[in-house]
């Protein structure tokens, strides 16, 4: 069972790191965002020598998958995941999931990072994939390619206040007998480079997709989000502009988190999973002045 303040993992219980930080507070305070600072980190981290793990295909499902539970303040990792081409379902138990999953950057020390507040922890990180916000009872399916290392799991969350927290985990990719190939997709999504989405034309949040940092320095995300019947972006970035009233916001729906520059992540939806309505993809990934890209024009609405 996930109990606050603490990391749940399946063979063992640790002391949760989770730090409140004052940052990104009018988005913030209307506690309907998962906001993520991320800069991306260059190089890479070191390949870990471990166990070798091994796994059995089915016809059903070709890659291994492995399941992240999260919420809020507690989080349940496997230790150890096969390396490869891995199906990560993450799921919202008891609180929100909103995890950004990366390697610490070559030339960067685990004690250092762990001696690092989350900000300077976060920019230390090669962010590899992650999922959009999603509540609890929901989960996401996300494919990414793991290299053996050792990994972080970063949830951010609000607990239902005003000011985000990060609660971090680590697991270890181990060298794998896995060579299961990459999801089959139905169209690639694009973000960056700069303050961009660009989006098929028949995207319809059902099936695989794939998603693809185009840019060479920021990490970016497309989340995706409910718009209140009649509202668009343009009317968030109103609301966010003068805070006034509730955001015309319905509920966020995972989608693709933080992905870093160059790299390249799976979704699968569900089908039927999504009521008809409007909706967007939007980058709540801020600037340098804490501003989202959202409000720079990184958006691409749809109606499903």
């Amino acid at each position: 069972m996930l109990r606050p303040g603490r990391v749940v993992t399946l063979e063992r219980m640790k002391t949760k790191q989770t730090t409140s930080c004052s940052w990104s507070g009018a988005l913030a305070r209307a506690g309907v965002i998962g906001c993520l600072a991320l800069v991306g980190a260059s190089g890479q981290a070191t390949a870990a020598t471990g166990p070798h793990l091994t796994h059995e295909t089915t016809p059903e499902s070709v890659r291994p998958e492995v399941t992240f539970v999260a919420g809020n303040a507690a989080m349940d990792l496997p230790d150890e995941v096969p390396s490869g081409y891995v199906d990560i379902r993450i799921r919202a138990v008891d609180g929100e999931a909103h995890l950004a999953l990366g390697r610490i950057a070559d030339g960067t020390s685990r004690e250092e990072f762990d001696a690092a507040n989350p900000f300077e922890r976060i920019a230390m990180l090669d962010v590899r994939g992650g999922n959009g916000t999603v509540s609890p009872g929901a989960d996401v399916l996300l494919t990414l390619l793991l290299e053996p290392g050792e990994w972080v799991a970063v949830n951010i969350y609000y607990d239902g206040g005003a000011v985000p927290q990060f609660a971090f985990d680590q697991f270890t990719v181990v060298e794998s007998d896995n060579d299961a190939p990459a999801p089959t997709d139905r169209g690639t999504i694009v973000i960056g480079p700069a303050m961009r989405i660009d989006v098929p034309d028949d995207f319809d949040a059902v099936g695989t997709w794939k998603f693809e940092n185009h840019d060479d320095v920021l990490n970016h995300e497309a989340a995706l989000v409910g718009l209140t019947d009649g509202s668009t972006t343009e009317d968030l970035m109103g609301w966010y502009a003068d805070q006034s009233g509730p955001p015309p916001i319905r509920g966020e729906f995972g989608s693709m988190g933080a992905l870093g520059p160059g790299h390249e992540g799976w979704v699968t939806f569900a089908e039927g999973a999504l009521e008809p309505g409007p909706y967007s993809l939007i980058c709540w990934v801020p600037g340098d002045d804490g501003t989202p890209h959202l409000m720079n024009g990184m958006f691409e609405d749809l109606t499903i």
